[in-house]
């Protein structure tokens, strides 16, 4: 507890697939801020993904995941999801969250 990371050296990784949906979104500056954030406010951060994430509920529109994995065990009392969230909402507009939205996923990242 209290051991600070250097989450400088996470590895990002941004499927080429999400990257251009971002540019097609033009939200470049809204998901490096999400990923700066994760950086900052994730405990014990393994890696962060970006991945489109297709959303059969709301038609054929994909919207783009920014994934943080933390390698913290899960804990109930943890209220880093929550707190992600909440700064999401305050700091982004409906629309961007429509598009772009932030996770965070205990374990490690599949990155391949």
């Amino acid at each position: 507890m209290g051991e600070r990371h250097n989450s400088v050296n996470v590895p990002v990784t941004i499927r080429p697939e999400a990257a251009a949906r971002v540019t097609e979104l033009g939200m470049q500056e809204e998901l490096q801020q999400m990923i700066e954030y994760a950086r900052q406010a994730v405990p014990e951060l393994a890696a962060i993904e970006v991945e489109v994430a297709e959303r059969y509920d709301m038609g054929d529109e994909p919207g783009v995941s920014i994934v943080a994995y933390s390698d913290r065990a899960f804990a109930p009392e943890d209220t880093t999801s929550w707190e992600v969230r909440r700064w999401a909402v305050e700091t982004f507009p409906p629309h961007v969250l429509q598009h772009l939205c932030i996770l965070l996923t205990p374990g490690s990242a599949y990155a391949g």
